[in-house]
């Protein structure tokens, strides 16, 4: 009975290790309404009206979030709320990737939901 109770809590720890480690160490977030939305071939990014925190250190230094891919059905289903938010001003709550790797400056945005 013991040793099913040590196996039991070593799976546990993987388990709970491997979500840690795929999660970002840091990850902005930001409520509220949307400030603008920028479209250029490839390449589209927003703001909030809101206070970001905990933004990685590749995007200390600015407010804006990335679209990581347009062309994908996540990119193009964030693209779509933000212009509803932004039409209707509703706001929205925005968590991003923790990594800047569309733009070396703007953190990729992993989550948009219309509130």
């Amino acid at each position: 009975m013991q040793k099913k109770s040590a196996v039991r809590l070593v799976v546990a720890a993987l388990a709970v290790n491997a979500t840690l480690a795929a999660a970002p160490a840091f990850a902005g977030s930001v409520g509220g309404t949307v400030a603008y939305i920028t479209a250029r071939p490839n390449l589209t990014y927003f703001a909030i009206n809101g206070s970001n925190v905990n933004r990685p250190a590749c995007a200390s230094g600015t407010t804006y979030y990335m679209i990581k891919d347009e062309n994908s059905t996540s990119g193009k289903q964030q693209i779509a709320l933000l212009m509803l938010a932004k039409a209707t001003g509703r706001p929205v709550w925005v968590e991003g990737a923790g990594q800047c790797t569309k733009w070396s400056d703007g953190e990729d945005a992993f989550n948009v939901a219309l509130q």
